[in-house]
């Protein structure tokens, strides 16, 4: 289920293939963006769709194409992530390393 929410990503994927799915989502919102932008320009009269779209291109596509570009800068290299093998059971860490404490 998470696999799905983030593009079929799971514990083999390579690093390098999160990094295209970052700059995939990267050049997507870029695009919304700038498209948004034009239509903006185009129908200026409307002061309140402006408004409102000035404020979602800023407010919510920078920030997810902000954070976008964030995700691919650790995203590199043909390794699973954290050297993850498929199917295989976790290893636990001692229990002093996990007590919950801060």
């Amino acid at each position: 289920m998470v696999a799905d929410a983030f593009g079929g990503i799971k514990v083999d994927t390579k690093k390098s293939d999160i990094g295209k799915y970052f700059i995939g989502i990267e050049k997507m919102m870029t695009s919304v963006k700038e498209k948004l932008a034009f239509e903006v320009i185009k129908n200026g009269n409307y002061a309140k769709v402006k408004t409102v779209v000035d404020k979602f291109i800023t407010d919510i596509l920078g920030k997810i194409v902000a954070r976008a570009k964030e995700g691919v800068k650790g995203a590199g290299g043909y390794v699973a992530i954290e050297n993850a093998v498929k199917d295989q059971d976790f290893q636990p860490e001692d229990a002093e390393s996990v007590d919950g404490t801060c």
